[in-house]
This record gives structure tokens, sequence and C-alpha cells, in this order.
């Protein structure tokens, strides 16, 4: 890979910073979703339509829970708008001249646009909740939880999207950089984040198909987040570093 040092040096720092920012972000991120889902679980029961008292009731309980929700996709914008400057830290690592490098770097960018999407639509929906939702009358209320329903819905399909485009640069990304050796273990990790992702679509799946708990999709993004995404990051961040890159 050919370019300056003034230049190298400059996207280096920004991939480090970068790194650091989605290394710390996911992983409060993780905790705090399951956090939210334990102390306010978001469930959608349609019996709760037909009588006021219990929908006032449901409304009530989220609204007191929500503001880990709004920390939670807070911190899940924060991370994403990093990971979306980080593609073109990638783009770098990979080399201008190799077009895996400019497609991982386009599946980069158009899978964290649509988890910004997801992120920014939730968390207005949940400060919409938190300060109108208790004062609402029943047809409001009800009205809430259609809304809050169809954003919930239109998030979960639109995230397979992100994850299944996001695993694809990964994968092509992986590719352009194995027969690196200081970075042919990098590499592996990255085909593990690659499964990681492609684990938690199949378990959306699985969980809708069945309709699961939702157990099963919460333990492999609890993995994803807490564990695989931010030790990917932080060995980003040591090969940047050192400028094994």
């Amino acid at each position: 890979m050919v370019v300056s040092c003034h230049r190298s040096a400059g996207w280096q720092r920004a991939g480090i910073i970068l790194c650091i920012l989605i290394a710390v972000a996911w992983p409060i991120t993780g905790i705090l979703f399951t956090y939210a889902q334990t102390v306010a679980p978001l469930v959608f029961d349609r019996a709760t339509l037909a009588d006021s008292g219990r929908l006032a009731a449901w409304v009530t309980k989220l609204a007191a829970g929500g503001a880990v929700y709004v920390w939670t996709y807070s911190l899940f914008t924060i991370a994403d708008f990093s990971l979306l400057l980080l593609g073109s830290v990638l783009r770098e690592v990979v080399g201008r001249q190799d077009f895996r490098g400019q497609i991982a770097y386009s599946c980069v960018i158009v899978g964290m646009l649509l988890g910004l999407l997801v992120d920014i639509t939730l968390l207005s929906q949940w400060l919409s909740l938190i300060a109108y939702g208790p004062g609402l009358s029943p047809v409001g209320q009800a009205a809430l939880w259609t809304s809050l329903l169809q954003a919930q819905s239109l998030g979960l399909w639109l995230s397979v999207v992100s994850f299944l485009i996001e695993a694809g640069g990964l994968f092509l990304l992986a590719r352009s950089v194995t027969a690196r050796p200081a970075l042919r273990r990098w590499a592996q990790m990255s085909d593990i984040l690659v499964l990681n992702l492609v684990a938690e679509v199949a378990a959306i799946l699985w969980d809708v198909t069945n309709h699961g708990s939702g157990v099963l999709t919460g333990t492999v993004f609890l993995v994803l987040t807490v564990i695989i995404a931010p030790v990917w990051a932080i060995w980003l961040a040591r090969l940047l570093a050192r400028g094994s890159v």
C-alpha cells in the first residue's frame, strides 16, 4: 500500500480513535439493552389494546423504564456512526487499488446508514413515549402502541439487512488482507465477527418464525457487542498504533 507518511499517520490516528469509541460503546450498549429488556420488557400483547386500563399501565411502565432505552439507542448511534466512519479506514487498510476494499467500504457505509436509521427512529419513539405517553387518551395510547410496534418491526428487519450487508463487506475485507502476515490473525478475527453477525440474523429469524422469547437473539447479540466486536476493534487499534497496517 503506497501512501505518504503524513496521510498514513492521519488515517491511522483516526482509526485508533474510532476503534476505541467502538470498543467502549458497543459493550455498554449490549449490557444496557439486555438490562432494558429485563426491567422494561417490550411485549406487544394484542389484548392490551382492548383494555384501556392495561394499556395505560403498559405505557406508564415503559415510560418509567424508558430512560435506559434512550441511553441505549444514543450509544447505538455513537457506535454505528463510529463504525460508519471506520469504513474509510478499512478501505485504507485494504488499499485503494484493491476493488475488494472499495466494496467492503461500500458495504460498511450502507449497513451503518441502515443501522443509524434504526437507531434514530427508535430513539425518537422512546423520547416521545417518555414525554407524552402517560398523558395521552386511550385512543392516543393505542396509536402510540401501534406506532412503536411498527417501528420495532421495521427496525428488526432493517437490522437483519444491515447485519447481512456488513457481514458481506467484512468477509471481503478478511479475504483481501489474509495473505499479509501482520494482518492474518486479525483477518481470522474478522471472520469470527462475520460468523457472529450471520448467527445473529439466524437467531432473529428463528425467534420470529417460532415466536420465541428473544432469549436466543439477545444472547447472540450480547456476545457480539460485549466480546466479539470490542476485541475486533481493539485488535485493529493495536495494529494501527504499531504501524502494522
